[in-house]
């Protein structure tokens, strides 16, 4: 082939290396993006962003509208908060991921811990987000959780279970 990677801008390389795969732009054709894509098992930093993605892309699909993601300070993170056109408010959801060889309770998806911490997170987190807009600062807050299954040898998203409602909140007043 003629030419390289910086001076054609079309050109294209797939499985060179340690699984770098260089892919022209076609709106600046000039500029090469460079995607990091692993061959193999995800790690589990990896299986949890994929996993993350791909409850989002399902939720949206299903009419929810993503008002932020990974929204966190020191004491904690809120995954998606998202709205749905069924509900006048808010919704919480909490991603969590298992490999599809594990056994898996629902109690075990969300300890009451874990609920907890969600919750307390929304509690400093949310009022944030009602700032922006005044339409938020009355509604109501739903918590949901998203359950992942993650292939068991590589560790990409396979299905996902949506509990609505997952856990409440005894808090009324969220803003």
């Amino acid at each position: 082939m003629a030419g390289n990677v910086s001076t054609s801008p079309a050109y294209c390389l797939y499985g060179v290396g340690h699984g770098l795969h260089v892919v022209h732009n076609p709106v600046v054709p000039w500029n090469p993006i460079i995607f990091f894509r692993r061959r193999g098992p995800l790690t589990t930093a990896e299986s949890g962003v994929a996993a993350q993605r791909f409850a989002e892309r399902a939720l949206k699909r299903q009419g929810y509208r993503t008002i932020a993601r990974n929204l966190a300070d020191g004491g904690g993170e809120l995954d998606l908060v998202m709205r749905h056109k069924g509900f006048d408010g808010m919704v919480v959801i909490e991603v969590r991921s298992y490999s599809a060889n594990t056994n898996l309770r629902q109690e075990e998806v969300l300890p009451p811990s874990k609920q907890e911490q969600v919750v307390s997170a929304a509690r400093r987190l949310l009022p944030r987000l009602a700032k922006k807009s005044s339409k938020d600062r009355h509604q109501g807050i739903r918590f949901d959780a998203v359950l992942v299954k993650l292939d068991a040898t590589s560790g990409r998203p396979v299905s996902m279970e949506h509990f609505e409602n997952a856990f409440t909140s005894t808090r009324r007043d969220w803003f």
